[in-house]
């Protein structure tokens, strides 16, 4: 069978106002053709959580391209709700001064491989079919470079799942982000 991947279009944060309709936002957030994150040096104080849920359906994809300075910083698909920590992320990125570890719901699923500062970075969360998550990162600045396969995720079933940033400290710039979807035609 032949699968499509529909592409929903980027958002590249173009201009200096982030869309109070389409996200939650503290302070800590500013856009200026790209998000510049910047943590407070706690869980959950500063965060970006975006308003319209993503619905889980084999093959949904979120990706995104950031580069972080310094510091902690996580981000992912959300469970939506108050909880603006890490906690409430169902499958999330962590960087942590040079390592990147994967996190559910808080626990840390381990350390998946180094990555560096000041280097713009490649993430993309893939939902499978029933419950998991399929965890891809390229180091390379080209989208055409190949994705590895950093994790594969098992765990949890949540249907409704929200793009988040949750910064602690240092500073996260993304560049972008955009849904995809591989399948015969997207599940709306």
């Amino acid at each position: 069978d032949l699968l499509l991947e529909w592409d929903f279009g980027r958002n590249t944060f173009s201009g200096t106002v982030i869309d109070p309709c389409r996200w939650w936002i503290s302070e800590g957030i500013t856009q200026n053709d790209g998000l510049t994150i910047t943590g407070n040096g706690s869980w959950g104080g500063y965060y970006m959580i975006e308003q319209g849920a993503m619905t889980r359906d084999k093959g949904m994809a979120f990706e995104t391209r950031l580069k972080i300075t310094s510091g902690n910083q996580m981000f992912g698909l959300h469970e939506g709700g108050s909880n603006t920590s890490y906690t409430g992320l169902v499958y999330g990125f962590y960087l942590n001064n040079g390592s990147l570890l994967i996190y559910e719901k808080g626990s840390n699923r381990g350390s998946v491989l180094p990555y560096s500062y000041d280097t713009w970075m490649w993430f993309k969360i893939e939902l499978k079919e029933g419950s998991g998550a399929r965890y891809y990162f390229k180091e390379e600045d080209s989208e055409s470079a190949p994705w590895i396969l950093v994790y594969d995720s098992i765990n949890y079933n949540t249907t409704e799942l929200y793009r988040a940033f949750t910064p602690n400290s240092g500073t996260m710039t993304v560049s972008w982000l955009e849904d995809r979807y591989r399948g015969y035609a997207p599940v709306f």
